[in-house]
Order: structure tokens, then C-alpha cells, then sequence
């Protein structure tokens, strides 16, 4: 499988490999340094996703996680809509991908805490991001809130518009939700296990 590494994890990449370079050639071989790079470069690894379907109508998983939950909520910006919210955990590739071909409409940061997402309060307390988007006639959003680990949303790619399955940005183990139109047809269901831009459903 083809494999690279995430792009806003260079600098630190780098800087942990020289780290373990110095300590070697002016001390000694250093095997707990050793298992924290292999660890660094596991966290931030890249795995090659491909969009599996090209239908226009398709709603792809935005990240490699499992679905913790799905209900309908009242959005003020979307009106009645279906909430799909997806947890990534730390051993999980934590690249972030767009579900569907978007033009975005708005994006709203907001700075917060970093409490685990077993925490009730954690979707309203944490820092997020809320992308709001419109797919030809249907307006959808993506919420991304950062889990206990991350110190930043980030967010490589913003722009107005994307394709399906491009890549957004990266979180350690944040949780990911997507407000979708009512009349979604989901394929999927709570607990079940995803891959970065494999099939969610269909737009109506």
C-alpha cells in the first residue's frame, strides 16, 4: 500500500530525527528515542485512500474512525438535517477528507479546550472548525472538533471549492460530524468501522 506522511508534521518529523541522530553519534544508540520516532512516524502516516465511488449523489467517510453516533438534529444554518458524527482514534490514520464535491460557503473557528471526547461537553466546549458547504443543491456541513491530544485544528487545504475524497487537513483524535439533508440515504450504522472515502449513503 502506498504510504507517505502528513504534511503539516514535517518540521516536527524532522526535528525528532535529528534529535535522535545527535544523541547517537555524540552519546549512544537510544532505543527508547528509537520507538518514539517509529511512533511519530506511525501517528502521521498517510495512507493512499481512493474514492471508491464517483457518483455525484455519493457521501464518502471523511476519515478513518467508527461511527459513535447518528440522529437527527435542527441545525440553525441547515434547518432539519442528519448528524453522522465519526471518532478517530490515535492509532487511526487521522488525515481528513472531503465527503463530497463542495463549494464552501463559510468556515467558523472556534478556540477551546482539548477534553476527551467521552466527555459530554466535549462537542461544545472543545476547539472546532465548522465548514459549511453547498453540493449543487444540497447544503451540508462538516464539524471537526479536536480530541484530548490535538493542540490545533489543522487545516493544509482551505479553499472555495473541492472534489470528492481531496484532502482537507489532520487530526490526532478528534471527532468528526457531518449534517447532512434529511432525506440522506445512509448505508451505515452506529458502531460500524470506516475507511477515509469509502461509502456513507447517497444524497436524495
Amino acid at each position: 500500500m502506498k504510504m507517505s506522511l502528513v504534511k503539516s508534521a514535517f518540521v516536527l518529523l524532522i526535528t525528532a530525527v535529528i534529535v535522535f541522530l545527535a544523541v547517537w553519534i555524540f552519546w549512544r544508540f537510544s532505543w527508547l528515542l528509537f520507538f518514539v520516532l517509529l511512533a511519530l512516524f506511525f501517528i502521521y502516516r498517510k495512507p493512499s485512500r481512493e474514492v471508491v465511488c464517483m457518483d455525484k449523489k455519493a457521501v464518502l467517510a471523511p476519515i478513518d474512525g467508527k461511527i459513535i453516533a447518528i440522529k437527527n438534529i435542527v441545525h440553525k444554518d441547515l434547518g432539519e438535517c442528519v448528524e453522522l458524527d465519526i471518532k478517530n482514534l490515535l492509532y487511526e490514520a487521522g488525515v481528513i477528507y472531503t465527503s463530497t464535491a463542495l463549494h464552501v460557503q463559510e468556515i467558523k473557528t472556534r478556540h477551546g479546550l482539548f477534553l476527551p471526547s467521552s466527555f459530554e461537553l466535549s462537542k461544545s466546549l472543545n476547539e472546532r472548525i465548522f465548514i459549511l458547504a453547498k453540493q449543487e443543491k444540497h447544503m451540508l456541513a462538516m464539524r471537526i472538533c479536536t480530541g484530548s491530544l490535538d493542540r490545533s485544528i489543522k487545516i493544509d487545504n482551505l479553499k472555495e471549492k473541492y472534489q470528492a475524497g481531496e484532502e482537507l487537513g489532520f487530526t490526532l483524535n478528534g471527532t468528526l460530524s457531518l449534517l447532512l439533508p434529511k432525506d440522506t440515504r445512509l448505508l451505515v450504522g452506529v458502531g460500524d468501522e470506516l475507511k477515509a472515502c469509502t461509502l456513507l449513503g447517497y444524497l436524495s
